[in-house]
């Protein structure tokens, strides 16, 4: 045996002596017939505590656990790989374009020239409907996400979200008095002599009248992405790259309604070679409706960080595509004639020169960026308020497709009115496009498990 063997023999025979020994000792300091008292039992101390920059911790064997770790973090805690949240949104939107004057009124100071009242320019003359943006005040909405790490390990994601705005209106009148005081009527150009006219539908003493404008707005969008988290850390910042498609759906209206109820004779009021009288009454209608659905592939940056229990997570995005625009425009003329009910096509800016559905597909840009800051309340759940801000371009609004100019001999209402019309085809679809945003405010929740 040598002696490194040797040596290791002893030392084990008396560490085993040594056991035995106390043993021994221990069973003969019990009294015969007394039980021996158990030994005490020992248990591992659990405790919970803050850290000393005050994040919430627990012992585990040989680690500190943070409750609000980076769910992308191995070492730190098992990431969640479902989340979902909601959001509710408090936004604006660019209020609608009404470049158009829909309305004129005239006090008839100085004693007026019949054939010049209520046109645009002569003294007296005031618009009191267009030629200024529809405003639609504030919009209440609702947001929801949704993800799935299909891959832990490569950091990878599936998500998605979607949102809706809900639909409001912006309606505005100008009516006349019981009199037909004061004078009311809508403005246009007359293509055949190029000259302003109007269409009266309020004078004292002749036409009790009134004008509305009724317009709304809708939009909602959805996006699915694919994300890869993680792929780069600045400081205390993580980056996250998505890349998916999104959709956007603008859908709005401008409506225009006019009626004007007879009180006298002093003018000759006619339809369609039908002499009016007293009691009959003449009503306009023109609708312009304008959708514009947006397809299109987007990429984009993720970036956020914690301090604590608070985060501040900051995206931008970019969706390219080319979206479908529907244009729809009708119009409705209806008089009652001594109790009957006669009714054409055409309002006063919807003719049977322009009435009918347009389609068309444009390159259009939609970029989103956006802004959190939260609160962390445990590892599953946190709140936060953030700001969005979100622009589409080349977009199709109702009211900008409305064209002023028209041609007397199209529609029944005017003197100029013919069976067989003439002259230039007015009006028409102007095929005008601009810019749309949206922004505001939104609160948040979100569970992660």
């Amino acid at each position: 045996m040598t002696p490194v063997c040797r040596a290791a023999t002893l030392s084990l025979a008396a560490s085993c002596w040594l056991a035995s020994l106390t043993f021994a000792q221990d069973t003969a300091a019990v009294p015969p017939g007394a039980s021996a008292a158990p030994a005490p039992l020992m248990t591992p101390i659990v405790q919970s505590g803050l850290d000393v920059d005050g994040t919430a911790f627990h012992y585990q064997p040989s680690a500190f656990v943070s409750e609000l770790c980076d769910p992308l973090a191995p070492i730190c805690c098992e990431p969640p790989r479902f989340w979902v949240g909601a959001e509710y949104l408090l936004w604006t939107i660019r209020p609608g374009p009404l470049p158009v004057p829909v309305a004129t009124t005239s006090t008839l100071i100085p004693p007026p020239v019949t054939g010049a009242v209520g046109r645009l320019g002569e003294p007296g003359t005031v618009v009191v409907l267009g030629n200024q943006d529809l405003n639609y005040g504030t919009f209440s909405g609702l947001r929801m996400n949704v993800g799935y790490l299909i891959s832990p390990s490569a950091g990878i994601s599936l998500e998605g979200s979607g949102f809706f705005l809900e639909r409001r209106t912006d309606d505005n009148f100008a009516v006349t008095d019981d009199q037909g005081n004061n004078l009311l009527a809508i403005p246009v150009v007359n293509v055949l002599s190029g000259n302003e006219g109007r269409a009266i539908y309020g004078f004292p003493g002749e036409f009790i009248g009134g004008i509305g404008i009724s317009s709304g707005s809708r939009l909602w969008s959805a996006e699915t992405n694919a994300a890869l988290l993680g792929i780069a850390e600045r400081g205390a910042w993580r980056f996250d790259l998505l890349a998916g498609f999104r959709y956007a759906d603008l859908n709005e209206n401008v409506g225009i309604g006019a009626s004007t109820f007879i009180i006298g004779q002093g003018f000759l009021s006619t339809y369609r070679d039908i002499q009016l009288f007293p009691g009959d009454t003449i009503i306009t209608q023109d609708n312009f409706r304008a959708r514009n659905q947006f397809y299109g592939g987007q990429i984009g940056l993720r970036a956020e960080t914690t301090f604590r229990r608070f985060f501040l997570q900051g995206v931008a995005k970019i969706a390219l595509g080319g979206p479908r625009q529907r244009l729809e425009i009708d119009g409705l003329t209806t008089v009652v004639a001594s109790g009957v009910v006669l009714q054409d096509q055409g309002g006063v800016f919807a003719s049977p020169t322009n009435i009918g559905s347009y389609s068309r597909s444009q390159f259009s840009v939609l970029p989103e960026a956006g802004v959190t800051l939260g609160w962390q309340l445990n590892e599953a759940v946190r709140v936060g308020v953030g700001y969005t801000f979100l622009y589409w371009t080349n977009v199709a609004r109702p009211g900008e497709q409305i064209d002023r100019v028209i041609n007397p001999t199209f529609l029944p209402t005017t003197r100029d009115f013919s069976v067989t019309p003439f002259g230039p085809i007015r009006p028409l679809p102007t095929g005008d496009r601009s810019d749309f945003w949206a922004q505001g405010i939104n609160f948040s929740l979100e569970v992660r498990f």
